[in-house]
């Protein structure tokens, strides 16, 4: 794996701030910061870090946590890409409903980068 597969610093952070936890283990890197700088680490990492999770552990997290499901999408009249957050509906729980809809970007790690941004905003905490 990549430290392109994994949240970046700021992203991580947020995640955490809002309540996104990590068990030890579950995680495969980390950040830390230090006064000279941030630094990711992969694989095996000291107790204490910032949890670097995975896009996909970060869309499962809202889906569990959450019940919202945010996706990419490909707009192939635009060729450009776009994000979409719906809240899912369960036996226990009937959700409101509700979908956003992001605008256009030109790749599709842009578009998963603004879709996690803009659910982040959706959590009341």
């Amino acid at each position: 794996m990549r430290q392109s597969n994994f949240l970046p610093y700021d992203l991580s952070l947020k995640a955490k701030v809002l309540g996104y936890k990590q068990n030890v283990g579950e995680s495969l890197a980390a950040w830390e910061d230090t006064e000279k700088g941030v630094w990711f680490h992969f694989g095996v990492y000291p107790v204490g870090l910032l949890a670097a999770p995975t896009w996909d552990q970060m869309i499962d997290w809202f889906l569990e946590e959450h019940r919202w499901l945010v996706q990419v999408n490909y707009s192939s009249g635009a060729k450009e890409f776009f994000y979409v957050i719906s809240e899912v509906s369960t036996k226990d729980h009937l959700g409101n409903g509700f979908t956003y809809t992001g605008p256009l970007t030109e790749s599709f790690r842009q578009a998963l980068v603004k879709g996690i941004e803009h659910a982040f905003k959706l959590i009341k905490k």
